[in-house]
């Protein structure tokens, strides 16, 4: 760039510069997501084990490191792919959270020092001590009992189990997957006689005695 004076006597004088025009390395920034899971999560209180996968990769550039943080607390760095916490061999990392709400982040820094993160919401449920067997014989009901085509099961947990018509022979002759707390069981088609009915929920059976009648 040139600036020229000239003056009433036709004289002239001139200044320059020079202006250097750099070409400007645009970073893009990296990327990084949880792949497990793949939402927002909840827990039981105790749980055992909690693995947290993520991916992360950089289009013009390399990932520095991956690193977890709970609440905002690093929990640890993990520098090679797959990125992952709470594996086998780091699964104390991820447990022993107590009962609330945890905003857990993966935070992803490429060899610019640009960062992107991701993040889902753990949740960990009380632990409620029930002992089921208990419960099921204080709440359990069958009604009609005797019946002639259809009883119906109340007081039952909401979670899944399976009831069990047996035979005074030992014969299964009816089973049913149940989810809710009331449920239907049709026997119109089974013969006039004294069954056993047994409903299932893990290790906890509870049975009761129910009668067709057919006359």
């Amino acid at each position: 760039f040139s600036v020229l004076a000239t003056d009433n006597e036709g004289a002239t004088a001139e200044d320059s510069f020079t202006l250097t025009v750099l070409a400007v390395d645009i970073n893009d920034e990296p990327t990084v997501m949880f792949t497990t899971p793949l939402d927002d999560l909840t827990v039981e209180e105790g749980y055992d084990s909690l693995p947290l996968v993520a991916e992360a990769s950089d289009a013009d550039g390399t990932i520095i490191n991956v690193g977890l943080y709970i609440d905002g607390t690093l929990i640890r760095e993990d520098l090679d792919p797959p990125y992952t916490w709470g594996s086998s061999t780091h699964e104390a990392e991820t447990v022993g959270l107590e009962v609330g709400t945890y905003t857990v982040t993966v935070l992803a820094t490429d060899n610019e020092g640009a960062t992107a993160q991701d993040t889902f919401v753990l949740t960990v449920d009380e632990l409620l001590s029930v002992d089921l067997e208990n419960e099921l014989n204080q709440t359990l009901s069958l009604y009609p009992n005797p019946t002639r085509g259809v009883v119906f099961l109340t007081g039952l947990p909401k979670e899944k189990g399976v009831v069990t018509l047996v035979d005074m022979l030992g014969r299964i002759v009816l089973k049913k997957e149940v989810t809710e707390t009331i449920e239907s069981l049709d026997v119109a088609a089974l013969s006039g006689a004294t069954y056993i009915l047994s409903i299932s929920y893990d290790t906890t059976t509870i049975n009761r005695t129910l009668i067709i009648n057919r006359n």
